[in-house]
């Protein structure tokens, strides 16, 4: 049988310039050229994007171009670029294409989207403009992209339409799988591709920043670079997958992706008394780390603990500059959360965990300003959280609208507050 062999790689997030910083921009543009070099290094037959080639929708023109530029050395080199939308990617609510359909106009790229029918969502073969299927060299490869709050019931649709195939069958998907279930209305859990097996026999999932696998089916290579800072945490990786098949069977490479260095620094402030003293135990714990070996890195210094002096006092700008000066480094952002409330839980607070203190803080407004609702206050919290992190994920207000009313729809509200909304109803 004949070897057939694909990249598959997601969330580039060209276009990105975190902290409004240009070297950033080119940072992701250089993390995309690393996953182009490979492949064309590598002779390989497709280059599969699971989505979110871009970071922002509305594309300016030199990350259009950047895109081009990429997608052009695979075209010259033989290697067929196939592509899903993410949620970055897909065009505004009342637009009908997106930048990524300009480039499969275009011929730099195949994009693969399922057609939506009255009757459900229907697996059309790719004709060069639309469709969802696309057969060739021995692969049968379908893209359903990012099908947001109805990802579950949509896999659950599909997994009766597809058919075993002689082919090797791939679907490309961007979507969470076990992670973020509460926090993202793509989040589906990974029990739902079990219907799938003897059908599919590689998931290219996207959307996830780090790397994450689900047995021999299921595969999320990660962004290459770091979207936001605290997807260097240790243990998360990133990179990119080379695959080689014949026939049923897959050899997955995962290669680990080149790119700007990110430290995260955790410091305990307990007991200090005045704002002098910060900068220097700041300066202590990065001159006993690496920081200074290291080519313009990055560096989040997370500051927490109780402190004798009002937490406002700490200059984190200065102290920002300070640090960039000393260690060379291209970004330097400091986090202040000294004098943060302890946890209701009593556990000890050890670094920083945006997400928790994110759901402390909505905890302890929500208990102030809507005792009614304390045997709901979880459930609020955790829709409060939903709708942030989809309105910053880009996703559609209808969309986030509709997930939400279904939402409240299953919340068990309490008498009191239930009448209140209805009273209110009334009055509107």
């Amino acid at each position: 049988m004949k070897q057939v062999s694909f990249v598959h790689c997601s969330d580039l997030h060209l276009g990105c310039q975190q902290f409004n910083e240009i070297q950033r921009w080119h940072d992701f543009g250089a993390a995309f050229a690393q996953v182009i070099d490979y492949a064309v290094a590598a002779k390989v037959d497709f280059m599969l994007i699971g989505g979110d080639l871009f970071h922002h929708r509305s594309v300016n023109a030199p990350t259009l171009a950047q895109a081009i530029s990429g997608l052009a050395r695979l075209k010259s080199a033989g290697i067929e670029a196939i592509a899903i939308e993410g949620n970055h990617d897909k065009a505004f609510y009342l637009e009908r294409d997106s930048w990524m359909s300009f480039l499969n106009n275009q011929g730099y790229l195949r994009l693969l989207r399922p057609v939506f029918r009255e009757s459900g969502l229907e697996l059309a073969p790719y004709d060069g403009g639309i469709g969802s299927v696309l057969e060739e060299k021995g692969l049968r490869i379908i893209g359903l992209g990012y099908l947001g709050a109805t990802t579950r019931q949509r896999l659950e649709e599909i997994a009766e339409k597809i058919k075993a195939s002689e082919n090797f069958t791939i679907v490309m998907l961007h979507a969470a799988v076990d992670k973020l279930l509460g926090q993202d209305l793509a989040g589906v859990k990974g029990e739902v591709f079990e219907k799938f097996r003897g059908k599919v026999d590689y998931f290219a999932l996207g959307h996830i920043h780090s790397r994450q696998e689900l047995g021999e089916l299921v595969f999320n290579p990660g962004a290459p670079e770091c979207v936001h800072l605290d997807e260097a945490k240790e243990g998360n990786e990133k990179g990119f997958y080379h695959v080689t098949v014949v026939g049923k069977e897959k050899r997955v490479n995962f290669i680990p992706s080149k790119r700007r260095d990110v430290r995260r620094y955790p410091l305990d402030l307990t007991g200090l008394t005045e704002p002098g003293q910060v900068t220097a135990k700041v300066l202590q714990l990065l001159e006993d780390s690496d920081l200074r070996d290291l080519d313009r890195p990055i560096a989040q210094i997370n500051l927490y603990g109780a402190i004798a002096f009002n937490s406002f006092a700490i200059d984190t700008n200065d102290l920002a500059e300070k640090v960039k000066e000393r260690f060379g480094c291209l970004l330097v952002e400091v986090l202040n959360n000294a004098n943060l409330p302890q946890l209701d839980t009593g556990a000890e607070f050890t670094g920083f965990d945006r997400n928790l203190i994110e759901r402390h803080v909505l905890t302890a407004m929500l208990a102030e300003d809507k005792p009614e609702l304390k045997e709901v206050a979880d459930q609020v919290v955790e829709l409060m959280l939903r709708v942030k992190n989809d309105a910053l994920a880009g996703v559609d207000e209808t969309e986030i609208i509709s997930a939400v009313e279904k939402l409240l729809e299953k919340l068990p509200l309490p008498e009191a507050a239930a009448g209140k909304d209805r009273s209110k109803g009334h009055e509107d």
